[in-house]
């Protein structure tokens, strides 16, 4: 169990349905001239990496009346499948689809300690062309 830092508090804090205070970007990877990766096996591969980073597997527990910063501990209803999603662009996505995607994704609030938002502290989203592979995180 770890408390949160001053300033990963205040961000959590201030965040507001109209004052996101989450960040985010967009990773593309080329994937001409092989096959596309499955996201099942995408999925496969984040989830035998998990014991290297435990913050991926918690989630945050607030103090009673804010009396103190909250901490991270263990969720034991971790299920990694909350965390990724699969978007179709179609075979020919172009990059401002993807763009229009990205926006869409980012105007959501965090969901922090459940105040606000529907998405969990993280979340990565990813579609695939022939062309390119895309994470949006």
């Amino acid at each position: 169990m770890r408390q949160l830092s001053e300033l990963d508090a205040s961000f959590l804090y201030l965040e507001t349905e109209t004052a996101p205070m989450h960040i985010g970007g967009v990773y593309l990877f080329d994937a001409r001239g092989s096959k596309p990766l499955p996201f099942s096996t995408f999925v496969a591969y984040l989830r035998s990496r998990l014991h290297v980073i435990p913050l991926f597997r918690q989630r945050l527990k607030e103090i009673p009346l804010r009396l103190g910063r909250p901490y991270w501990i263990d969720d034991a209803n971790f299920s990694i499948e909350r965390h990724l999603a699969y978007v179709n662009l179609g075979e020919h996505g172009k990059i401002d689809q993807l763009s229009r995607l990205a926006s869409r994704i980012l105007e959501e609030p965090s969901s922090g300690t459940g105040r606000c938002g529907t998405l969990p502290l993280w979340t990565a989203f990813t579609t695939m062309t022939t062309r390119t592979s895309r994470v949006l995180h």
